[in-house]
């Protein structure tokens, strides 16, 4: 079932809500005699699967919110005797595992009427990967590693290194933090990406084979293989790549179950719910190969409930500002620590003190110019390099 559809509403006097549908009816046969065979017309009803699901892009944005928040716990921890922004912490973890789980979603989401073209979707895959992923990043990237050779004593030791600045802008695994430090989630977002396009050769309905076998591969890793600083064990044994697998289930259920996604979208809830509360119970008895697993459960029925709440009703998350906000994430994340950093320095050299309101205000006003900046580099240089080099290449 694609994208497109009969668009039609259904209301009456029952209190039946305007909703929209897919609707295939099928004809009524006929016997050589020219009867009717059965009494009735048969019709099936979908609910409308939208090109995007704005809830996930609103979890999205909210949930870039909560990475900068936790980052400005680690200044507030580094640079001031307060600690009030530590609980937000842990929930920064919970974040990851919501990113890596919607990559997995809209990779499946976007590929699947692709998929069976071998490899001239493959190509035009890549090619919309290479163009999501890689000029704004090369950007900040590079202006990253102006500003530490320019101020004293940010770069680290191995900073200027050829392998080092080789790995960090093609994304390769690396022992080292990259130059952009939250470029580590970027490395294994690529590695997935890599691995999924396999799926290009693969007939569609045997790619549940393919994710067990690279399930079982992530297993025998932790097990047999454990990472123990080994650059490529890190990439291959991380257990992110289950909760990618889990977004891309979600996607395919989105396009073989919809009906029932937003019949169950109560239960997904009450689930998500539930596991929360198991989670805050459990949380200290974790660790972290069992974490993935738990904050990854939370995600998934998150999701589903969302999913479902608005093909039900759509209307729900209409809200632009939260979707914009979603839209602009990726440069957010890319630049909120570059911008973070350097609104810290200045507050160092201009203010000196330790009273609460002035350490609250000037927390609130650094989050807020890491927003600013973001939005401001989404709108005027990701989004219409985004649009040029697509137009470019195509695709």
């Amino acid at each position: 079932m694609s994208t497109v559809g009969y668009g039609g509403g259904y209301g009456g006097g029952f209190g039946v809500e305007m909703l929209d549908y897919h609707i295939i009816i099928k004809g009524l046969d006929k016997d050589r005699r020219g009867t009717y065979k059965g009494a009735c017309l048969f019709f099936a009803v979908f609910p409308m699967i939208p090109k995007y699901f704005k809830s996930l892009h609103i979890l999205r944005g909210l949930g870039m919110v909560v990475i900068m928040l936790c980052h400005l716990s680690a200044m507030e921890d580094k640079y001031t005797v307060y600690r009030f922004m530590q609980p937000v912490w842990n929930l920064g973890n919970f974040v990851l595992d919501l990113f890596f789980m919607l990559s997995g979603f809209v990779i499946l989401f976007t590929s699947w009427d692709s998929l069976h073209k071998g490899f001239a979707g493959w190509r035009v895959y890549m090619l919309r990967r290479f163009i999501r992923v890689y000029p704004v990043y090369w950007i900040v990237c590079s202006v990253s590693l102006l500003l530490y050779w320019l101020i004293p004593g940010t770069a680290r030791p191995h900073m200027f290194e050829w392998e080092h600045i080789v790995r960090s802008y093609t994304l390769i695994s690396q022992e080292a933090w990259p130059i952009t430090l939250v470029a580590w989630t970027l490395v294994l977002e690529v590695f997935f990406y890599l691995v999924f396009s396999v799926g290009y050769f693969v007939p569609r309905k045997l790619l549940w084979v393919g994710a067990v076998v690279w399930a079982a591969f992530v297993f025998a890793m932790n097990t047999w293989w454990p990472d123990e600083g080994n650059a490529y064990a890190s990439v291959f044994h991380t257990m992110f790549a289950l909760e990618f697998m889990a977004g891309a289930f979600m996607a395919w259920l989105v396009f073989t179950y919809p009906a029932l996604i937003v019949r169950w979208r109560k239960e997904m809830a009450g689930l998500c719910v539930f596991w929360l509360v198991a989670v805050y119970f459990a949380l200290p008895l974790l660790g972290e190969y069992w974490r993935v697993i738990w904050f990854g459960g939370i995600v998934f029925f998150l999701f589903l409930a969302c999913i479902g709440y608005e093909m039900h009703r759509p209307a729900l998350f209409a809200r632009r500002r939260l979707v914009l906000l979603g839209d602009a994430s990726y440069s957010l994340y890319l630049t909120h620590l570059m911008v973070m950093n350097g609104l810290v320095l200045v507050v160092q050299t201009l203010w000196d003190s330790q009273f609460v309101a002035v350490h609250v205000v000037l927390g609130a006003g650094i989050l807020a110019g890491c927003m600013v900046y973001g939005m401001v580099h989404y709108m005027w240089l990701e989004r219409p390099l985004l649009r040029a080099a697509r137009r470019y290449c195509g695709v």
